[in-house]
């Protein structure tokens, strides 16, 4: 079975390599273009934040702090919007080690470059979400270890700068202390988070009214964020049900799919809770249902972009890592789905108006690793097999 996921590794690397010379090769990196204009635009006393001062773009949507960082990013040497690329391939590695592979670095580097073709959304749009994978995984390797804390700063940290994660904090209540030991650990991320959130926005006051209103999507002549609904650029869960079932895709198809989404992901978690804590030891409880956690409220969230889904990388490798040659070759496959359905949608663009499986590959995918890795845990923990990890 080992040469199984030998060759699963070997076509998941090739098949990140094909998607990245077809990006490569159309036009690309958009989303870091902006970033560079929004930090020009600032340097000569306009507001990034007005739509209007993009032609064709979308405006700064980040704490404004953080287009001082760009500023020396975007000018010379490093020229951001060009050499982004290899900045995201960098820190996608750098994360990698934070994970702390070791015998499974293959597995690892696997799932970094072609899980839920994450990092192929962020080379091709050249995001900041990918800054944010190494706390998230900083965040995973201290709940490996027990230092809740310290796991809670960096969770913090990550919602500084994109408030949507806020909502992870609440995965700090697994954690095997007291509640009221636990009641500091959500203290300690939100304290992380305002202190992080301060010093992003309170340290720009010139521009701190229109981040504030542009949160809210109060901005004159601006998209709203909160109100994009489900497309290949917003392919969230909850959006899933107005595909299907050609509903309206407006808030109402939203609230059901959200409504669905939460139901299911209550019902796994409670399942899985009730089959596995009383037979995992300490240690990799903690971690399963973090994990496992982790997953499923990114399943549910009602604003989830493709490269976002990049975040999930680290809580895949972790429920991964116990499983048997056979499962990890299995659930590799499956999470590298969504590159196999983005060449198609933007290689075979006739066929768009029928590919809403692709539309949604990255949930789909997502749901089914769950799925799968429900089904491996309770194989791998069943009273006829041994409980020692499978090498």
């Amino acid at each position: 079975m080992k040469y199984l996921l030998a060759l699963s590794v070997v076509l998941a690397l090739l098949l990140s390599g094909l998607v990245t010379v077809f990006i490569l090769a159309n036009s690309f990196g958009w989303d870091a273009q902006l970033y560079c204009q929004a930090a020009a635009l600032d340097r000569a006393g306009e507001n990034p934040y007005l739509a209007q001062n993009f032609p064709g773009g979308l405006p700064w949507l980040y704490p404004p702090a953080l287009l001082n960082i760009l500023a020396g990013l975007c000018a010379s040497p490093l020229h951001f919007a060009a050499s982004f690329p290899v900045i995201y391939l960098a820190i996608t590695l750098l994360s990698l080690f934070a994970w702390q592979p070791g015998k499974d670095w293959l597995l690892a580097l696997a799932l970094a470059v072609s899980a839920l073709a994450g990092l192929a959304w962020s080379l091709w749009t050249g995001n900041l979400e990918i800054f944010l994978l190494l706390p998230v995984s900083l965040a995973f390797r201290d709940v490996r270890r027990a230092r809740w804390q310290a796991a809670a700063f960096w969770l913090g940290i990550v919602a500084a700068i994109k408030i949507v994660p806020l909502v992870y904090l609440v995965l700090l209540l697994l954690a095997p202390l007291s509640g009221r030991q636990r009641l500091r650990l959500l203290a300690v991320g939100a304290g992380s988070f305002l202190l992080a959130w301060s010093l992003l926005s309170l340290s720009r006051p010139d521009l701190l009214l229109s981040y504030l209103l542009q949160l809210s999507g109060r901005l004159p002549g601006q998209e709203n964020p909160a109100a994009e609904f489900g497309s290949i650029n917003h392919p969230a869960f909850p959006f899933l049900f107005v595909t299907l079932f050609g509903w309206p895709n407006d808030l109402s198809g939203w609230l059901f799919g959200l409504f669905v989404g939460g139901l299911l992901a209550i019902g796994l978690f409670g399942l899985a809770w009730r089959c596995f804590a009383p037979r995992l030891q300490a240690t990799d409880r903690q971690v399963f249902f973090f994990s496992l956690g982790f997953l499923l409220l990114s399943l549910v969230m009602p604003r989830f972009k493709p490269y976002t889904f990049l975040l999930l990388a680290p809580a895949l490798f972790e429920l991964l890592r116990p499983l048997s040659a056979r499962w990890k070759s299995i659930l590799l496959f499956v999470a590298s789905f969504p590159l196999m359905a983005f060449y198609v949608y933007y290689h075979w663009l006739g066929l768009r108006s029928t590919l809403w499986w692709a539309i949604y590959s990255q949930p789909l995918a997502l749901l089914a690793c769950i799925l799968l890795i429900l089904v491996a845990e309770w194989r791998r923990l069943s009273p006829l097999r041994p409980y020692a990890r499978t090498p």
